[in-house]
Formats: C-alpha cells, sequence, structure tokens
C-alpha cells in the first residue's frame, strides 16, 4: 500500500530503489493541502469513500483540533461510527440502545428498536439491501450503519372474520385444562382458535384454510357459513364428536360452531407462533403473533411464502401461562392488540364458543345456524361432578331481568352470577366453586336456579375436592 499526497499527488506508485520490485496492491492518495500547520485526515474515520481534508476542517466538533494521533477526528480513543436509522414506510419510530451517543465505538453493540404508531405494525428492517424480520436488531458496529425501518397498517380491509380467542397453553390440571370438556385434558385436543364474523354480511368459509407458519392445513368444509357477530371456535381435536360437550356444538357440521382441526398447523407453541387463517384469493389473510413472534413482522416460511397479509394482530400478553388469552372486550378491534390472559379478566380459563360474558353472538344477533330460542330453559351443568369450575347454559326468549344464583344444600344464597337485565339468546355462564367472599367452596351438593320474566328452573350440581 503507498499513500500519496502534495507534489505526488496523481504521479502514480513510487519507483525509487527502497521500493523497487514491490507490487503495490492498495493506493490512496488525497490533493488536500498538507502543508497548512495542521494535519491531514480522512473527513470520517475509517471511512473508504471518504474524502482527505485538513484537519480543522473535518465536520464535527474537531474543527478546533490542528491534530488527534492515536484517536478518531473528535478525540475518541477507538473509532465510532454513527446509527442512520430512516422510516421509509408506514408510520412509526425507533429508539436506539444505549443512547448516550451518537457515535458508536467500533467492535460495540448497538440495538434498535421499531415502535409502531397506533395502528400500524411493524414488517422490516433492511440493511445493505438485506431484508430482516427480528425486532430488535442487534448490530455489531464496524462502520457506518444505514438502516431503513417499515411499518404497515395492521387492518388494511374492513373487519369480517378474526381471531378472538386462543387457546395455545391448557391447564396441566385435568379439569382446568379440558378446554373441549371431553372429560380428558389432552394438550393438542384442547388447544382452540376463536373466531368472530364482525361484518353484517354471512360469510362463506369455503375454501378459507386455517393453520400456522409452518402447516397451513386445515380447509373449512363446503358450504360452512359464519353469520354476523357469530363465534365459532376450532379445537385439536381429532373427531368432531371429541367436541361435543361444547357449548354451540351440532352434530351437522354445517349446522355446529364447534369443528375439529385436527391440530391447528403443527399445534399452537405455547412459547411463540404465528397463526394464518387464509382467504381464497388471497383478498384477506390474517396471522396473529405472540411471543417468540411478536414484533416479528409477519411469517415468511415455505408454508407461507408470497402471501401478503392485509390484517396483522400482534399479541403482546403471555400465552403461555395455563390459561387463554382473549380480546377484551370481545371483538375489539379498535385497537391492534386488545388481548389479555382469560384469568385477568374473570375467573374462567377459557371460554370457548362464547364471548366473555357466555353470550354465544357479539353483534347482538342471533346466530344464523338456528333460530332464536322460543322458550326460557335452563340445562344441566357440565361438568357435573366438577372441580372447580363448571358451565352452566341457559336461553332467553325475550328481553328479560335475568338472574342466575347458587344455593348450598341449606338452601343460603352462597353467590350470583348473573343479576341484569339480558337480551335473547343463548348464554353460557361459568361458575368458579367460590362464594360471594372469594372463597372456594367444600366439597358438596349445590344449587343453581334460574330467575326471568316469571320463569323459574333448579338445578343440583356436585362439587368434588
Amino acid at each position: 500500500m503507498y499513500f500519496a499526497y502534495g507534489s505526488k499527488y496523481g504521479a502514480g506508485p513510487p519507483t525509487t530503489a527502497a521500493v523497487a520490485g514491490i507490487d503495490f496492491e492498495f493506493n490512496d492518495s488525497t490533493n488536500a493541502v498538507a502543508n497548512a500547520n495542521n494535519s491531514i485526515t480522512r473527513e470520517y474515520d475509517a471511512d473508504p469513500e471518504s474524502v482527505f481534508k485538513e484537519h480543522i476542517l473535518v465536520t464535527g466538533d474537531s474543527t478546533d483540533m490542528y491534530f488527534s494521533p492515536n484517536k478518531t477526528n473528535i478525540g475518541n480513543p477507538t473509532l465510532a461510527f454513527p446509527v442512520v436509522v430512516t422510516v421509509q414506510e408506514g408510520s412509526g419510530t425507533y429508539f436506539i440502545s444505549p443512547d448516550s451517543t451518537t457515535l458508536f465505538s467500533i467492535g460495540s453493540t448497538v440495538s434498535v428498536t421499531a415502535v409502531a404508531d397506533p395502528m400500524y405494525v411493524f414488517d422490516h428492517w433492511e440493511m445493505n439491501g438485506i431484508e430482516t424480520f427480528v425486532n430488535p436488531v442487534t448490530l455489531l458496529i464496524s462502520g457506518t450503519v444505514n438502516l431503513t425501518v417499515y411499518f404497515v397498517p395492521a387492518f388494511q380491509k374492513p373487519h369480517t372474520i378474526i381471531f378472538n380467542e386462543v387457546n395455545a397453553d391448557p391447564d396441566s390440571d385435568p379439569i382446568l385444562g379440558d378446554a373441549n370438556s371431553d372429560g380428558i385434558r389432552n394438550s393438542a385436543h384442547d388447544e382452540f382458535v376463536e373466531l368472530v364474523n364482525m361484518s353484517s354480511d354471512t360469510v362463506d368459509m369455503t375454501g378459507w384454510m386455517l393453520g400456522d407458519d409452518e402447516r397451513v392445513n386445515y380447509t373449512f368444509p363446503e358450504n360452512y357459513k359464519i353469520g354476523p357477530g357469530q363465534i365459532v371456535v376450532l379445537f385439536g381435536a381429532v373427531n368432531h364428536t371429541d367436541n361435543a360437550n361444547v357449548a354451540g356444538y351440532n352434530a351437522d357440521i354445517l349446522q355446529s360452531s364447534v369443528l375439529a382441526a385436527d391440530t391447528v398447523g403443527n399445534g399452537l407453541a405455547n412459547g411463540g407462533e404465528y397463526i394464518v387463517l387464509l382467504a381464497p384469493g388471497g383478498e384477506y389473510d390474517t396471522y396473529v403473533a405472540y411471543g417468540s413472534k411478536y414484533h416479528r413482522g409477519p411469517p415468511k416460511t415455505d408454508a407461507t411464502a408470497n402471501i401478503n397479509f392485509e390484517m396483522r394482530v400482534e399479541i403482546s400478553d403471555t400465552v403461555s401461562n395455563n390459561n387463554s388469552v382473549t380480546r377484551n372486550p370481545d371483538g375489539d378491534t379498535t385497537v391492534v392488540d386488545p388481548f389479555r390472559q382469560h384469568l385477568r379478566v374473570n375467573d374462567a380459563h377459557f371460554s370457548p364458543g362464547t364471548a366473555i360474558d357466555g353470550s354465544f353472538n357479539l353483534l347482538g344477533l342471533d346466530d344464523d345456524l338456528s333460530s332464536l330460542p322460543m322458550v326460557f330453559s335452563l340445562k344441566q351443568n357440565y361438568p357435573n361432578p366438577f372441580n372447580p369450575e363448571t358451565n352452566i347454559d341457559f336461553s332467553i326468549p325475550v328481553n328479560s331481568d335475568v338472574r342466575l344464583e347458587i344455593y348450598n344444600v341449606l338452601g343460603k344464597k352462597i353467590n350470583t352470577l348473573l343479576n341484569k337485565q339480558t337480551s335473547p339468546g343463548l348464554y353460557r355462564i361459568q361458575w368458579n366453586g367460590r362464594d360471594f367472599n372469594g372463597l372456594s367452596v367444600p366439597t358438596g351438593i349445590y344449587f343453581y336456579k334460574l330467575e326471568a320474566e316469571g320463569f323459574t328452573s333448579t338445578k343440583k350440581m356436585l362439587m368434588i375436592k
């Protein structure tokens, strides 16, 4: 290597006897003034594309410095470079850590985190023409970094079918973890994904597919329809009849709000997953990301190659905590992430096939697969016997003031589960086995009574510990 300046600038490689026979692989030169009582230095330290200037003319805070031996232009003991971030698309910002300086020493590690504005999500980073989907991105400083971040609107279409509840980590308890109430706690069979139609139109699900970023392997039955406000839940159960005890089940699959998907993709990983819902023609493709996939942009695997997701949901709450995560309130689309652990919303571990309050329809409409109830009814609770939770289903045919109360074997009222005006529909209320004071009740026989508009019905149930 040689470096030429002053009278040697532009003269080619040296040819004196001291360097005879040397083949110079690298050369550099400058026509910057070198005899003006200060050194010459690259305008940006260690940048091979940077020009040489007189030291007092370089940019930054070094204009009053004549030289900087063994230091950078601005006096750092090691080389330092900027991290330049550009927001290219969408709406959002970023922050850099550590944030105590604008220049970072060579060899240091810097973290840059993208933060989307409301109703936007992070899509990807781009650096040197290469896309990366890790957020935050970690950089090892070896020179100036130019980084571009892309954000996209979370919802690019009017809402129709949305994810409403995800159960990726059923409780290990044989009762609390038995989400499909088949009497067997099975981690694959009790995982579920709940959907709801938030539009005012019935959606024909023919050709729609559900899975994860590794396998999109479930296809909805031909002519299967989801009515306005209707809730549909898909369990990982193998057979349709495995879900016979779930509210909304019908032996006729086309009339059932409960479906068996025989695992969703490769099963719902409780540590992190993309759940994917694809519409025919690719006009309404949706994913929900949680855990290790949170804020990682859209899924980029062979199973999801070339898919442009119009609807994107990011769940920040912990999914691996022995209960489901659910929109709160149900069907909320006013924010990108309305999901909360079910146990943070009420005492239930999950509510497959119903809203949190037990209703079957979020729009106050009847399920389009059956007519409104014609009579008041109160069903036998399930499971029964139970410990510590059980479900109580009932139907209301007209607007009514409804009370649902729990009594012990002595006839003493120990809890009120519902006491309000209720619109017509099918309902499910879950009792957690606790009294007015929040104390767990002892083993024994209990009665639950439904009263509404002249209707009264009482049934017996058994708590076993």
